[in-house]
């Protein structure tokens, strides 16, 4: 019996000592690192030192500037109406001081009267064949008392031709009646004479005839100045300085002027500059 129960004993510590050894874990074995082996140098062949080759230095450049660009200052618009004003009258001044001038001459003052017209020129008649023709101041004045100036330069082949002013006269100068006066190459002798006409032909000779006065220069291609003075029914006519005479215009005391050229053949030209009207005072 007591071997039995050794034996029972034996048998249940074995059963209690596998149990044991089934729960404890197997110990693991710890991994050893495995020794890299030493590293080896690759030799690298001796290369020779570069030798340094010189470079020359750079000149040093001048860095371009932008060169500003010119703006242009800006300007008043000028006023063109002030301007436009203030030439006419400069204009006008210097045509009356001309005036006076000639107005002097006459025994008269721009101090009565006013500059009506005025005309450089040149007003330029060319006339050929047997005719007249002229060429009016379409201003819409109709003229009464005035004078009247112009630088007249003539050229003609014909043996009588000549150039003038028509003056007082009705609205259409070709047909209405009116006042010629005329300076006349006539075969070379220096005439000149006033005249009335109507409805294109020769009505009378104010003057009674045709007038001769060495004031008048007649050579081919001369000029003479008119100064014509025109008030209380009388014309007094200057030439080149000279007074020819005063003639009583009766028939007519008011109208339109204009410049006149005539001759009987070939060619002929008035050429009338310097040109003006003054009017005067009643």
């Amino acid at each position: 019996m007591m071997k039995s129960l050794s034996r029972l004993f034996l048998t249940a510590l074995l059963s209690v000592l596998l149990m044991l050894t089934a729960c404890t874990p197997a110990a693991t074995e710890t991994p050893t690192e495995t020794p890299l082996p030493p590293p080896t140098e690759t030799p690298v062949p001796p290369t020779e030192t570069p030798t340094a080759t010189p470079t020359e230095t750079p000149t040093p450049t001048e860095t371009p500037t932008e060169t500003p660009t010119a703006t242009n200052t800006p300007t008043e618009t000028p006023d063109l109406a002030a301007t436009a004003a203030f030439e006419s009258t400069q204009a006008a001044e210097e045509a009356i001081a001309i005036v006076a001038e000639q107005l002097e001459k006459v025994n008269l003052t721009t101090d009565n009267g006013a500059l009506a017209w005025v005309e450089a020129g040149p007003i330029t008649i060319n006339l050929r064949g047997p005719g007249g023709s002229y060429e009016p101041i379409d201003d819409g004045i109709v003229y009464s008392t005035y004078v009247l100036h112009s630088n007249v330069t003539w050229e003609s082949t014909s043996g009588f031709s000549g150039c003038g002013v028509i003056f007082h006269s009705e609205d259409n100068l070709s047909e209405g009646q009116q006042y010629q006066f005329f300076t006349i190459r006539l075969s070379g002798l220096p005439a000149w004479d006033v005249e009335l006409w109507r409805y294109g032909r020769w009505q009378s000779t104010t003057t009674g005839e045709v007038k001769v006065n060495s004031a008048i220069n007649q050579e081919n291609g001369a000029v003479n100045e008119y100064l014509l003075v025109v008030q209380d029914g009388i014309m007094a006519i200057y030439v080149n300085g000279t007074r020819l005479s005063n003639v009583i215009i009766s028939t007519r005391n008011e109208g339109r002027i204009a410049f006149y050229g005539s001759q009987d053949s070939g060619d002929t030209s008035c050429v009338f500059e310097d040109n003006w009207i003054w009017t005067l005072g009643e």
